[in-house]
């Protein structure tokens, strides 16, 4: 026997903009939620406090600041409700794996099979409550035998009714509900009311043909969705493509051996879950969930696909100590959130051990230190030395500078090139030069080597480089600067 939950989130939108928001005490005053609408902007959205007060949607601001005035009045935002709505659907894949957004304020779970799992449906429908009202979302609670009567039920119940709509008693019981449980139409409720069709029982006690022929075949669809006559079709959220793997554990733990030890099993799982894919993590999230409610995540990141447990244990254990496990947790997951492509690695015949044995090394540093700490030099797009070398994150794709096609280089760069005052005239390089208050006398000199800088910077700039020798062995790399305000002489270099 089929068996659905229906959760009426009644005041969602206000419920969700008091989790964003950052004032701490929005809470304590009556909300709306407004946004542009016909005749100015209107309320899309109050809360249970607003309500209480007599607002409802459509009033105007400033109709509902004249009936409130202590009235906190925010932005409507229905694209991030529903947003999160999804987001909700999947929270609530812990009791089903069978879960549809309902509307823009309710969620649908089909239960069938699942009930036993957590003390039947009275035990279900309690933990439900309990979890969204720790939650902070107001809701309502209908349990029946088809999506129909849930949703009747979960909207239109008495108050003091229990939220589990008993088979033997359902048709009893829904027959007192207003013909609004059924979900009709805009109006067609207003009709029949004119006509004295209040309750749904006025609806089953006429015949069907007096009552299609006079209000449409879709009053009769409702009420076969509502008794099960007809299919009530069910389209579940799907979770997008996730690798993630869960352990559930008897008793709580606290101590950091036992930590390792679980997240070494999930490790494992996980693994064999991304081989089997061909594919690698590069970011993985540990959440911990403990006995008080609480929820501490761990993240760690790789520079290249792994999935080795080995070295993704051994960045994790960089985190334990971050761990606050208060009175202890119950349940651990671990979620690769980013991965890549991973082709098959062959390491027994010489394959990459050592750059992979590299990159762990990089991966360990960055967790320890943050992604700045592994850096490596890469080829820039340019001819001026200066500029030809930057540092970059280690993964990215980079070189160092091929000496085959330019000159000799100094090993060592000055940053930024020094001036130097020489000895002689016009554009020949000097017998003799002044640097750093000491005078060199050039004894050999090779060039020169004409350096262009970009267009779009220095256009007109050009430099002829020089490699000289002074008398006594030293070697630098000199240049002259030309077509720039900064004419002259530079030592940019200097050789071992």
């Amino acid at each position: 026997m089929r068996r659905f939950v229906s959760i009426w989130l009644t005041t969602w939108p206000t419920d969700r903009w008091l989790k964003r928001s950052s004032d701490r005490r929005a809470g304590e005053r009556p909300l709306a939620l407004a946004a542009p609408g016909q005749g100015g902007v209107r309320l899309t959205a109050v809360s249970a406090e607003a309500a209480a007060e007599g607002l409802v949607p459509g009033l105007t601001v400033a109709e509902a600041r004249a009936l409130v005035p202590s009235l906190l009045v925010g932005d409507a935002d229905p694209l991030g409700d529903a947003a999160d709505l999804r987001r909700l659907a999947l929270w609530c894949r812990r009791w089903t794996p069978r879960v549809a957004a309902d509307g823009e304020d309710g969620l649908l779970l089909d239960i069938t099979g699942c009930d036993h799992l957590f003390g039947g449906e009275g035990g279900l429908v309690t933990e439900i409550a309990a979890r969204l009202g720790r939650a902070g979302i107001g809701h309502r609670l209908g349990l029946a035998g088809t999506p129909a009567a849930s949703w009747g039920w979960a909207r239109y119940r008495p108050a003091r009714s229990s939220p589990v709509l008993r088979p033997e008693e359902a048709m009893t019981v829904l027959g007192r509900l207003p013909t609004d449980a059924l979900r009709l139409p805009p109006g067609m409720a207003v009709s029949l009311g004119r006509v004295g069709l209040r309750l749904i029982e006025d609806l089953m006690r006429l015949p069907r043909a007096p009552l299609a022929a006079r209000f449409g075949r879709e009053l009769l669809d409702r009420l076969d969705r509502l008794t099960g006559a007809a299919a009530d079709p069910l389209a579940p959220v799907e979770a997008p493509e996730s690798w993630s793997a869960r352990l559930a554990l008897a008793e709580p733990i606290s101590r950091r051996e036992d930590f390792e030890e679980a997240a070494s099993r999930l490790l494992a799982d996980l693994a064999e879950s991304l081989r089997a894919a061909g594919r690698g993590a590069r970011s993985l999230r540990l959440s911990l969930f403990r006995v008080d409610g609480g929820l501490q995540v761990l993240e760690i990141g790789a520079g290249r696909p792994s999935r080795d447990p080995r070295h993704l244990l051994r960045l994790f254990r960089e985190r334990f100590d971050r761990i606050e496990p208060g009175f202890g947790v119950e349940v651990l997951t671990l979620e690769a959130t980013e991965t890549n492509l991973l082709p098959p690695e062959q390491t027994e015949a010489g394959g990459d051990g050592a750059d992979t044995a590299l990159c762990e090394l990089v991966d360990r540093l960055r967790t320890r230190a943050g992604g700045r700490a592994a850096l490596r030099l890469s080829v820039c797009d340019t001819h001026v030395p200066e500029r030809s070398v930057a540092l970059r994150p280690y993964e990215e794709d980079g070189t160092l500078p091929d000496d085959g096609g330019e000159g000799e280089r100094p090993v060592l760069l000055l940053s930024p090139p020094e001036p130097i005052q020489g000895d002689g005239t016009g554009e020949a390089v000097p017998e003799a030069f002044y640097w750093r208050g000491r005078r060199y006398h050039v004894g050999l000199v090779e060039g020169p080597e004409r350096i262009r800088s970009e267009w779009w910077r220095d256009r007109d700039a050009v430099r002829d480089y020089y490699r000289v020798q002074e008398i006594g062995g030293r070697r630098f790399w000199i240049f002259r600067r030309r077509g720039s305000a900064l004419d002259g002489w530079f030592l940019h270099g200097l050789f071992a």
